[in-house]
């Protein structure tokens, strides 16, 4: 049986017992995937977007839309820690499909401000400019 589905629950600390532990390569996203439809993960998912309900790529671009995604500022890989206490932001679908997925495959936004320049640091076009 899968590690996955063979997880125990702790009801007192509301933790699997693999909580805290670094996934093995190709095992995070199915160790991960259910902690996503736990009532803890409802509950920090619902308090990021009631703080902050605009999506944050978009507010650097000078743009105003409603974020529906709470979405992992580091991806967490499977990594327990990364997943329960890293950093979140607000996205818009948008932004979560298209331009974070992006950056997350080339090191980069392509994110542009209201002036036409790329907003990131990491984008080639800033690479050596002070």
């Amino acid at each position: 049986m899968p590690r996955a589905c063979a997880q125990a629950v702790d009801q007192e600390k509301g933790r699997t017992e693999t909580e805290g532990q670094e996934a093995t390569e190709g095992e995070g996203e199915a160790v991960s995937h259910h902690w996503y439809h736990t009532t803890r993960w409802r509950k920090r998912r619902a308090r990021q977007l009631a703080d902050h309900p605009l999506c944050a790529m978009c507010e650097k671009q000078g743009k105003v839309s409603a974020a529906s995604i709470a979405d992992h500022v580091e991806p967490h890989k499977g990594n327990a820690e990364k997943f329960w206490n890293g950093e979140l932001q607000s996205l818009c679908p948008t932004c979560h499909s298209a331009r974070k997925q992006m950056q997350e495959k080339h090191g980069y936004s392509a994110a542009c401000g209201v002036d036409g320049l790329p907003l990131d640091p990491n984008h080639p076009f800033n690479k050596g400019r002070s």
